[in-house]
């Protein structure tokens, strides 16, 4: 389990603050996706969130940080999520 590890690694204050992070990364996308008018900006939010939520459910059954394949995924969709948040980014285009 990905979240004891970190809790392990970096105490009860790191894995809340990682929670913190993912809460707060799924909530910008789910308002990013309820505030686009455009059907594509939604069905990107829609990925996104789906492709997090999938990242996500690996972390309960193994380390999946550790892999390089799911690091790097995680590190795209949370780069994607991330630059949705600017107004005049390629991303918000949609929205």
């Amino acid at each position: 389990n990905m979240i004891i590890r970190i809790a392990a690694e970096t105490g009860v204050t790191g894995a809340a603050l990682f929670l913190l992070f993912l809460f707060f990364l799924f909530r910008s996308l789910l308002a990013r996706r309820r505030s686009c008018p455009g059907e594509e900006g939604r069905q990107l939010a829609t990925a996104m969130i789906y492709g997090l939520a999938g990242l996500s459910a690996s972390m309960l059954l193994f380390d999946g940080l550790y892999w390089f394949s799911l690091n790097l995924a995680a590190f795209f969709f949370t780069g994607l999520a991330l630059g949705s948040w600017k107004k005049d980014s390629v991303f918000s285009k949609g929205c």
